[in-house]
């Protein structure tokens, strides 16, 4: 009931909507979901490339753009898997017929 009501003051102050419905609240849960999976994946990579600097410790802005660069082009192919593969999961629960995936939604 807290986090109800919670969710509806979020909803009113940030977009001044004044019913919310669980629906809307299930989306704040689907989105940080599917982001979870990205963040990790994001710094694990930006840690590899980040260490293979001769000075981790003193880095320029022109290594900053080569590691930020670098960091994209290993983990977006990735990311975009994994929140394929989630939000196809949230919604085959949201949809199934089976009572114990029906309950677990």
């Amino acid at each position: 009931m807290k986090e109800e009501s919670l969710g509806n003051v979020i909803f009113f102050v940030l977009y001044y909507v004044h019913l919310i419905s669980g629906n809307h609240l299930h989306s704040i849960n689907f989105f940080l979901g599917v982001g979870a999976d990205d963040t990790f994946i994001m710094v694990k990579s930006w840690r590899m490339f980040q260490h293979c600097k001769p000075d981790p410790g003193n880095v320029n802005d022109d290594d900053m753009t080569v590691i930020v660069r670098k960091t994209l082009q290993n983990s977006v192919t990735t990311m975009l898997v994994t929140s394929l593969t989630t939000a196809a999961a949230f919604f085959t629960s949201s949809v199934s017929s089976i009572t114990a995936i029906k309950c677990f939604r």
